[in-house]
């Protein structure tokens, strides 16, 4: 569809950085290295010396930029990089039985979250007195999770509304304000699951 597009010359916003952008193109998205530095050191502010990515299963810009900002962040501080991949069946769970298994994770996809809680309690790893958690989610059910769920809201609508923004001054110009992208801040909604056990 993209090659259609700009074969035609029509203009085009991205939703998130594009693969291969060109000169001249456009795109919004959040600073997903700072968003990602951000979980991490409020994780390891709550007692997290394991803090895990919960990562991996699409290639995207998405998932590289947060899994590049993980390891960046552990290897400053002399940390492993330990990524869980992500698994949309979730069949085993064995990361949270090995081992030197996490005490934090990171889910960056919005069933991750889930997916960890039902993990860690087949295991009967409690969450948070066990594993911090911290979730990208823009689902308000973490909020009423037994335990809450921290969220990272990326705030799509923002997104959005910004991007139709920079559409409408393509069109009405024939040229970007400012090519490049346009960035939208995320948000941090902290809840028990990433608090220690006397915080909440």
């Amino acid at each position: 569809m993209l090659r259609a597009l700009r074969a035609r010359g029509l203009p085009v916003v991205f939703d998130g950085r594009p693969a291969a952008p060109l000169p001249g193109d456009v795109w919004v998205d959040n600073d997903h290295a700072a968003t990602t530095a951000a979980v991490l050191d409020h994780l390891a502010a709550s007692g997290a010396r394991r803090i895990a990515l919960h990562a991996g299963y699409g290639r995207e810009h998405y998932t590289g930029a947060v899994t590049a900002a993980h390891a960046r962040w552990c290897a400053e501080r002399g940390r492993p990089a330990l990524v869980v991949p992500f698994d949309p069946e979730d069949a085993a769970g064995h990361a949270f039985a090995a081992p030197g298994r996490p005490d934090a994770v990171y889910c960056v996809y919005d069933p991750g979250g889930r997916q960890v809680l039902a993990a860690a309690a087949r295991h009967g790893i409690r969450t948070p007195g066990d594993l911090l958690l911290v979730c990208a989610s823009e689902d308000p059910a973490y909020g009423s999770h037994e335990p809450a769920v921290t969220t990272v809201t990326l705030h799509p609508e923002r997104i959005a509304v910004t991007a139709m923004s920079a559409l409408v001054t393509l069109i009405e110009s024939g040229q970007a304000e400012s090519p490049g992208q346009y960035t939208v801040p995320t948000g941090q909604r902290v809840r028990a699951s990433s608090l220690p056990p006397d915080m909440y």
